[in-house]
């Protein structure tokens, strides 16, 4: 991104990532399911590894750059009624199709 900034402006180049994010957001993880084949069982060894505990403090977790909710859908599971998932992102198309896909999952923390 470097290289395309020096012709573009940052800002430009951020508005242009979001809008496009925006546009196919609905199609997105269809689209890419290299996310789902070579991440799930990374991210949910993570979970297991930082999110198990017994009688910890409630957990507030962030992902930044969510997109259509793969993190929180694979490592919710891990969590408790009382933890809260943080989903942010740069487009709101991405937040919107996170948010439809986490509304279907049944997960008990809230997000």
């Amino acid at each position: 991104m470097n290289l395309l900034c020096r012709k573009y402006s940052k800002e430009l180049v951020g508005r242009v990532n979001e809008l496009y994010h925006d546009l196919f957001s609905h199609r997105y993880h269809g689209e890419h399911p290299e996310i789902t084949l070579l991440e799930t069982e990374r991210w949910q060894r993570i979970a297991g590894r930082y999110f198990n505990r017994s009688g910890a403090d409630v957990l507030r977790v962030a992902d930044i750059g969510t997109g259509t909710g793969f993190v929180p859908l694979t490592t919710a599971g891990y969590l408790s009624s009382e933890d809260l998932f943080i989903c942010c992102d740069v487009s709101r198309g991405m937040l919107e199709q996170a948010e439809r896909n986490l509304a279907k999952s049944g997960y008990r923390c809230q997000f």
